[in-house]
């Protein structure tokens, strides 16, 4: 049985290195079979997940990955929705850009509680600059047409700027009829075939976003130190959809835009990164009805950098302040202090 923590892992560890292919994985001792896809997704992962699934009659394809190639995860979700197989963000994992049109691709989309779905519009980089792709939307918008989606789903998930994302919220999606069945975080991968159809989440389901605040500022977080193991162009995505337009970053009110820049300049100095959270660390307090939450605890970062031969390995204690209110939780607030650190040359 492949639990949701493995994938977790996986994908962390595929991350830490420079991008090069998704890790593609057949698990065959459940029924129907796992497909694990985690890491981003480059030209060529198209082919190899259609290898990967040739001759499966069933299939759930569990995903953890920042996006990547649009062509490439095109291809996926054709793949997918083709041989009919269901898909699943599990708790801890996120699926944000190319990784979410192979979720949708599924004929049965599945998500737990703290699993994370996001969107933007297609684009292409010219002179570092993220812009818009008539084009690239265009063909966005034919495969989602063929997956049935609404006008107004596939309007939902182009709208969002290049640089910013999107996270599928419950009343996002049965506004605009995605159709999701959630998991409780207690429902193991392979069991997911045994779950009963659910058009959207509603009363008594696991929404798509908990409705607990504290649950919400938990898996910001989580996902935030996950997107830090990945690669530059990854982690900058995922930053431009976790902070609040207007952020108090260690005692100086600073603007999004601003607070970007600076973490660029990290990704540049330090391209090589993994970070994780001490689990027993990790504490979350929010203050009776109030929509914010505190969320702290200890992280501890592996950083590299091959040109300048150097590496930084250490631990910080952490604070964020969560926005938590309807809509995509938002850091508000963000400080901390180092605890150990030692640099080495290599």
């Amino acid at each position: 049985m492949i639990r949701s923590g493995l994938v977790v892992s996986l994908l962390a560890m595929t991350l830490a290195t420079p991008a090069s292919a998704a890790t593609i994985v057949l698990d065959r001792s459940g029924s129907p079979p796992m497909l694990i896809l985690a890491g981003e997704i480059v030209r060529g992962d198209g082919e190899r997940f259609a290898e990967a699934a040739a001759g499966l009659d069933a299939a759930v394809v569990m995903l953890a990955s920042p996006g990547g190639n649009m062509l490439a995860g095109l291809r996926i979700g054709q793949v997918v929705r083709g041989q009919k197989f269901s898909t699943l963000v599990p708790d801890g994992a996120l699926c944000a850009s190319a990784c979410a049109y192979i979720w949708l691709g599924g004929l049965q989309r599945f998500m737990q509680p703290r699993g994370l779905v996001g969107f933007h519009a297609a684009y292409v980089v010219r002179d570092g600059a993220k812009l818009e792709s008539g084009a690239g939307n265009a063909l966005v918008g034919a495969y989602l047409s063929r997956l049935g989606l609404s006008d107004d789903a596939i309007l939902y998930i182009s709208a969002t700027a290049p640089e910013q994302i999107t996270w599928l919220t419950r009343e996002a999606a049965e506004r605009v009829g995605i159709q999701v069945t959630s998991l409780p975080s207690s429902t193991a991968p392979d069991e997911v075939s045994k779950q009963p159809a659910s058009p959207v989440p509603g009363k008594g389901a696991s929404p798509i976003l908990s409705d607990n605040p504290a649950d919400r500022a938990r898996a910001l977080a989580e996902r935030y130190f996950l997107a830090w193991s990945g690669s530059n162009d990854s982690a900058l995505r995922a930053f431009a959809g976790f902070y609040a337009p207007r952020v108090e970053f260690y005692g100086a009110a600073t603007e999004r835009a601003t607070l970007l820049k600076q973490k660029t300049d990290f990704t540049i100095r330090w391209p090589e990164r993994v970070y994780a959270v001490r689990g027993a660390s990790l504490q979350v307090a929010c203050a009776g009805t109030d929509t914010r939450c505190r969320v702290s605890g200890i992280v501890d970062w592996d950083t590299r950098s091959a040109p300048r031969r150097q590496r930084s390995v250490g631990s910080a204690n952490f604070e964020f302040w969560v926005e938590t209110a309807a809509g995509n939780p938002r850091i508000v607030s963000e400080t901390g202090s180092v605890l150990s650190r030692a640099f080495s040359v290599e």
